[in-house]
């Protein structure tokens, strides 16, 4: 019974943190300045795929990236449809923000990744192969 309370409180917290976090998302970073620097970011990624969608041996995992792309820009319309539905009502959009937050962490930390192991390729491709270096 002592671990179900202790639990219960930890997850409260832990949901209670991202929720906000994902409430601040939805409601404020996603809308602030009329969307445009959340549009930007998004566009950033976008350009990084298409400058880097032909890169040998990381075709597919490019494809991946966009299509998380794909999926993060529809949930953006989404919820600007939702927010024009509502416009000049005081209301907050709670749906799935806990969601569109994580959506939003895997596009980036996967096009983080992408662009380490692009690096990484290039570095590698510039070896000799006999070099001890090419292990790591």
């Amino acid at each position: 019974m002592e671990q179900y309370l202790r639990d219960s409180k930890i997850l409260t917290i832990w949901e209670g943190t991202s929720f906000i976090h994902g409430m601040d998302l939805v409601n404020r970073k996603m809308r602030m300045d009329g969307g445009i620097p959340f549009v930007n970011w998004m566009n950033v990624i976008g350009a990084f795929i298409a400058e880097n969608r032909n890169a040998a041996g990381f075709g597919r995992e490019m494809e991946n990236l966009a299509k998380g792309l794909a999926c993060l820009q529809s949930l953006k319309a989404l919820y600007d449809s939702w927010f024009d539905n509502f416009a000049g009502k005081r209301q907050l959009i709670p749906l799935h923000a806990v969601r569109m937050l994580f959506v939003c962490a895997q596009v980036q930390v996967a096009e983080c990744l992408m662009e380490q192991a692009l690096i990484a390729q290039r570095k590698l491709d510039g070896l000799p192969a006999e070099d001890h270096e090419r292990a790591f």
